[in-house]
């Protein structure tokens, strides 16, 4: 949403103009920058809380001529979101792993290829990354494991719901 059209919205849902919007809400962000500037936290009703910090002094590496600099102290601007904004953007967010059996099926997967490196590590594929999609990662270990592999999936099949298994394969990221 650019500044426009957070101007054109908010006149719309208050019935006021575009103009008497942006008067206000230039009026508001100053007051903001001004209580920011003078150490004040800003809250924002359902959104979070603006604020100053003091970042201390230090030393760093330039990155042209690896030399080290000295970087003075300053304030940095701080935002603290609201508990209402993280679970409105939670909605968003696809939480596969917060459920318990996808992390129980996560901690068999984990086992089940942990075994598999610690017991076959020299026959194991190379060549995988997160790159690739799931049946041909499957089909890669198929191939290099031959029927260990097969013993790995009938265990995690044996193991973790189909219902699980079908929201993600976690055999293949682990």
């Amino acid at each position: 949403m650019t500044w426009n059209e957070l101007i054109a919205a908010v006149a719309a849902k208050t019935g006021r103009s575009q103009t008497q919007t942006r008067e206000l809400l230039d009026a508001t962000m100053e007051q903001i920058v001004l209580a920011l500037a003078e150490g004040e936290k800003v809250p924002l009703k359902g959104v979070g809380v603006l604020s100053s910090v003091w970042r201390e002094a230090r030393t760093v590496r330039s990155i042209t001529n690896r030399r080290r600099m000295m970087v003075d102290g300053r304030y940095l601007p701080r935002f603290r979101p609201a508990q209402a904004l993280r679970e409105r953007l939670a909605l968003r967010t696809p939480q596969v792993f917060r459920s318990p059996r996808h992390q129980e099926a996560w901690r068999v997967a984990e086992t089940l290829i942990g075994d598999l490196d610690l017991y076959h590590r020299n026959t194991a594929p190379t060549g995988l990354n997160g790159e690739m999609d799931d049946l041909t990662t499957r089909a890669a270990c198929r191939e290099a494991f031959g029927s260990v592999w097969d013993q790995v999936t009938v265990s995690f099949e044996k193991d973790v719901p189909a219902e699980i298994r079908a929201e993600f394969d976690h055999l293949t990221w682990a």
